[in-house]
């Protein structure tokens, strides 16, 4: 999701930005058409559609999320599995977008 700025400050904090004063809301302004909430967790069998060539959750959900080189076969597995769900989730829930 990408934000344009709207020269007013912005709460840093996740709660505060969730649930704090939405003055300047972007849905409201009709700024955003829609979004899904893709995630490399994301269970396999609750996917809409699963490509046949699916990275499967358990090759990624356990890869640690330090500052560690990553070997080119890890960052393709992750890229790949990051796109997949995306584009199963836009394709069933917003094709328009």
């Amino acid at each position: 999701m990408i934000f344009k700025p709207s020269g007013t400050r912005r709460p840093c904090f996740w709660g505060a930005r969730m649930f704090g004063d939405h003055h300047d809301d972007p849905s409201a302004a009709g700024e955003i058409k829609g979004f899904v909430m893709p995630y490399l967790g994301q269970v396999d069998e609750r996917l809409p559609v699963r490509p046949s060539d699916l990275v499967p959750r358990q090759a990624v959900v356990d890869y640690p999320t330090d500052f560690n080189p990553m070997s080119k076969a890890n960052v393709e597995k992750l890229s790949t599995r990051s796109e997949q769900p995306t584009n199963a989730l836009l394709d069933v829930y917003a094709p328009d977008l």
